[in-house]
């Protein structure tokens, strides 16, 4: 909410509360009274929907920055490291496990993230000196419950322990 249609709402509410404390009995006051306490009170319904809409969406942002941290930090350089154990069978293997940029999107992260999680999955079996199997299905779940959800939310990495 702007500052303009703040000070708008609250000149509204000391206009009520005026109305309130002046009563006479002209014509039409009790009706202007009344649409005028409806407007204001949808209006503090609407701020606060606006105010809770702030909130949800600065704690998806910080979550999916919680995500992207705990993907770059921990399980990205863990799938790096099947790579590395996939790439002494396949050396073409190598280039496909590199762990993407810092400032790389947060689409491009999930992207390349996904790509690795299936070569991973794909030599999992020659892997397991280096990576739990339990791990690569752990992502897997995650990667399958992120792309079922909202384009912007990864919640299911909550739960997860890192």
């Amino acid at each position: 909410m702007n500052a303009q249609l703040r000070r708008r709402l609250e000149m509204a509410g000391r206009v009520r509360e005026f109305l309130r404390a002046h009563k006479t009995d002209g014509v039409g006051e009790g009706l202007g009274l009344a649409k005028l306490e409806e407007l204001v009170e949808r209006a503090e319904v609407l701020a606060s929907q606006q105010r809770s809409g702030v909130v949800a969406t600065r704690s998806a942002t910080k979550r999916r920055k919680n995500v992207r941290r705990a993907l770059q930090s921990k399980l990205l350089l863990y799938l790096r490291a099947v790579g590395a154990v996939a790439a002494k069978e396949n050396a073409e293997l190598a280039v496909q496990f590199q762990v993407p940029p810092s400032n790389a999107s947060h689409e491009a992260l999930l992207t390349m993230a996904r790509g690795m999680l299936e070569k991973a999955t794909l030599h999992k079996d020659g892997a397991v000196v280096c990576c739990q199997r339990r791990l690569i299905v752990t992502l897997g779940q995650a990667s399958a419950k992120r792309s079922s959800k909202t384009p912007r939310s990864w919640s299911c990495c909550a739960a997860m322990t890192f």
